[in-house]
């Protein structure tokens, strides 16, 4: 097992956003527009990218274990679920976890 993979968190994304959304009215995102005063949308949010998170990182983390070049194979081998989310692009998340 490689060293990314050992250290990534035993809990999926999806339970870490899960127990965080209790309080959650506002969001700021680096991409697209501010959610303020709006907790039915920004649990919407959260938990879609989180529901889109957890197969992309469980994917990407297998494919490094199994040896595939990580800047090339494995971009392509990840298939995250289907999204209309503008700011969920599968390419740039999985060069970003591989980075981690």
């Amino acid at each position: 097992m490689n060293a990314a993979a050992a250290a990534w968190p035993a809990r999926s994304v999806l339970d870490r956003v899960s127990t965080a959304l209790g309080c959650a009215t506002s969001l700021s995102p680096s991409h697209g527009e501010q959610v303020v005063q709006d907790p039915a949308k920004v649990k919407r949010l959260l938990l879609e990218t989180a529901e889109y998170l957890d197969p992309a990182v469980s994917q990407t983390l297998a494919a490094m274990n199994e040896g595939a070049p990580p800047h090339v194979d494995i971009v392509y081998r990840v298939r995250p679920p289907e999204t209309s989310s503008p700011w969920l692009k599968a390419e740039f998340i999985v060069r970003n976890i591989v980075r981690f």
